[in-house]
């Protein structure tokens, strides 16, 4: 079950699941998107008999997590300014036991450093141990992709330090360890679990600035491989967009 759906949420205010529980003025939908500050509130009824699994992305890149009631986690900082958030971004996977037939999540958010919304929360919801097998096995080929992009680009180098006149090589490297830095920020986002105080802000400038290099390695590693088969001012055009 996906969490990607409508919620009971309350803007401009953060509120404990008591002190939401006490308002007359939730409203039930998508939360705008220009909505800098909300409470919201997904209920999710269940059978009693087994463990429950959620897995998926931080919302909103800051928040503060409650389930049934209790504080299960913060993901950075969530804030009424600018200055006070601090937002980060985390794939987790986390248990979650029903009360009375029901699992409820209280999220209290901000998002001035990206604009999101509850339509994006991305959330998995099931059998706990399904969930469990699905994450490790997801967290595993992000693994042997960046462990292919290291061995890639080592053997590259090694390649390019045999044959230095060869430059496509050397470049080659240098664009498998962008590849390496890419895959770790995207999917299950293994540099973040390694680096855990990386800012939601320094990871999407790293994520744009590998887009950048890659257009230009590629390029580069053209015009090395086959010389002139591109014109000057292509190279030139392409270049410019590429940084």
């Amino acid at each position: 079950v996906s969490t990607n759906r409508n919620v009971q949420y309350i803007s401009g205010e953060m509120l404990t699941p008591e002190e939401f529980a006490l308002r007359d003025d939730i409203q039930v939908g998508t939360v705008p998107y220009d909505t800098d500050v909300c409470t919201m509130r997904i209920s999710i009824l269940v059978s009693d008999d087994m463990q429950y699994g959620v897995c998926g992305y931080s919302v909103n890149y800051a928040s503060s997590v409650y389930i049934n009631g209790k504080w299960l986690l913060d993901e950075g900082k969530p804030g009424f300014t600018m200055e006070e958030e601090e937002s980060t971004e985390s794939y987790r996977l986390f248990s979650a036991q029903p009360v009375n037939g029901v699992i409820e999540f209280v999220i209290q958010t901000s998002a001035f450093s990206n604009k999101d919304t509850s339509t994006n929360m991305g959330w998995h919801f099931g059998e706990f141990e399904a969930l469990r097998i699905n994450f490790t096995r997801s967290i595993a080929r992000d693994i042997v992709v960046i462990a292919f992009y290291i061995m890639l680009a080592i053997v590259a180098l090694l390649l390019f330090l045999a044959l230095p006149s060869y430059k496509a090589n050397g470049w080659l490297a240098l664009l498998a360890i962008v590849y390496a830095v890419r895959s770790g920020l995207k999917n299950t986002k293994i540099l973040l679990t390694l680096f855990p105080y990386f800012d939601w802000p320094t990871v999407y400038k790293t994520e744009k600035i590998t887009d950048s290099f890659t257009i230009i390695f590629l390029l580069l590693i053209l015009h090395s491989v086959f010389p002139g088969a591109l014109p000057k001012w292509l190279r030139f055009i392409t270049l410019g967009i590429g940084g």
